[in-house]
C-alpha cells in the first residue's frame, strides 16, 4: 500500500470469471485510526475512512479516478454527514455499519481480499423505469 494514496485491492470470481477491482483514494486515509473501519455484506463492501490530514477541507470526491468512482462507488446518503453537522454530531456512529466495528480497516488493507464480493444476482436498478404517463405532465 503506497503511503501518498492508499488504495483499496479486491480480487473475486463470479461463474469462474476472475475479476479486480484497485480504488486509489483521492488522498491519503488514516488506516490507523480507531474511526477507519469496514463491513461486508453478501453484495457490497461499507467504508469508514478517516482523512490523514483532518484540518483539510473535504474532500470533493472518494477516488482519484473519476470514472472508477462512478461505476464502482456508490454512496449511501442516508449515512452522509455534512462538514456543519459532523461537529455537531460528535463524530460517526460504529454501529451505522451494521456489526461492522468489530473489524480493523488496517487488517483489511493487509489482506486486500474479500473473497466472495462478487454476486450475480440480480438489482432493482437492473430494471426498466416505467414510461411517463402523459396526464402528469
Amino acid at each position: 500500500m503506497a503511503k501518498k494514496n492508499p488504495a483499496f485491492f479486491n480480487r473475486g470470481t463470479s461463474n469462474g470469471q476472475l475479476y479486480e477491482v484497485k480504488l486509489d483514494f483521492f488522498k491519503e486515509v488514516d488506516v490507523e485510526a480507531k474511526d477507519s473501519i469496514w463491513a461486508k455484506t453478501d453484495r457490497n463492501l461499507h467504508f469508514h475512512i478517516v482523512k490523514k490530514n483532518q484540518d483539510e477541507e473535504f474532500w470533493p470526491r472518494l477516488l482519484a479516478d473519476k470514472h472508477l468512482e462512478k461505476t464502482n462507488v456508490k454512496v449511501d446518503w442516508s449515512k452522509f454527514v455534512d462538514e456543519d453537522d459532523d461537529e455537531e454530531q460528535g463524530g460517526f456512529d460504529m454501529s451505522a455499519l451494521n456489526g461492522g466495528g468489530g473489524f480493523d480497516i488496517n487488517q483489511m488493507m493487509a489482506a486486500q481480499n474479500a473473497a466472495g464480493m462478487m454476486d450475480d444476482g440480480s438489482d432493482s436498478d437492473d430494471e426498466d423505469m416505467p414510461d411517463l404517463d402523459p396526464n402528469d405532465q
